[in-house]
């Protein structure tokens, strides 16, 4: 009976992202460009019954000691392969990321403040390395220096945001990254990925309606 209570999930197996899939040639060039393509997994679920906020954390709890979520999801091993979830999860922190900024508008900052040039091009500066990223452009100092001129372009309700995570994230890119000279790029790859993650289907089970399926990126 317990179980009843407990948020099931069902792993769409063949949900397949476009945005990423071989068929969006250009955006699968840029990421294996940037060292991300083999560095990103996606994974779609459906669970089983209305979710109301206040149950955050019984419903990440319910999804990772889930054997549907265990048997799907992997982890990016130190040795830099997939391997599953070892052992049971028992405790989960969560934090809200909130999906406000549905605008590319929300970058213009970048070309008003001295980080892009009104031709998309980043502008250079001596090279540096933080959190172990090399920084060679005012683009990364926005991203990773709190001392830089320009880091306060985006305030830290806007760092939060998911628009802003995902650009963070390629702009970075992986181990192996060619940085790119001009933005354009970057946003261009950042609203596919945002749009494919961010727009779902509502889709119907044997069990019942099932609410619009929530997005993992490992």
């Amino acid at each position: 009976a317990a179980d009843n209570n407990r948020f099931q999930f069902i792993s769409l197996s063949d949900d397949i992202f476009d945005a990423i899939s071989n068929k969006a040639n250009e955006v699968t060039e840029l990421l294996e460009k940037w060292g991300m393509k083999n560095k990103m997994k996606f994974a779609t679920f459906l669970y089983n019954k209305p979710f109301q906020v206040y149950q955050k954390n019984d419903f990440v709890l319910d999804f990772f000691q889930s054997s549907v979520v265990t048997d799907t999801l992997r982890v990016h091993a130190i040795d830099g392969h997939w391997a599953p979830i070892s052992g049971k999860v028992t405790h989960i922190t969560v934090k809200d990321v909130p999906c406000l900024q549905l605008n590319m508008g929300f970058f213009d900052h970048l070309y008003t403040s001295g980080v892009v040039r009104e031709t998309g091009h980043i502008i250079k500066c001596f090279d540096e390395v933080m959190d172990d990223f090399l920084v060679s452009d005012e683009l990364r100092k926005v991203l990773l220096d709190p001392d830089s001129a320009n880091y306060g372009i985006f305030d830290e309700t806007q760092r939060v945001e998911f628009l802003f995570r995902v650009f963070k994230h390629l702009a970075l890119g992986g181990p192996v990254n060619q940085y790119e000279d001009t933005i354009t790029p970057y946003l261009d790859v950042t609203k596919a990925i945002y749009k494919e993650l961010s727009t779902r289907m509502i889709a119907e089970s044997s069990l019942r309606i099932l609410n619009t399926p929530k997005h993992f990126a490992t």
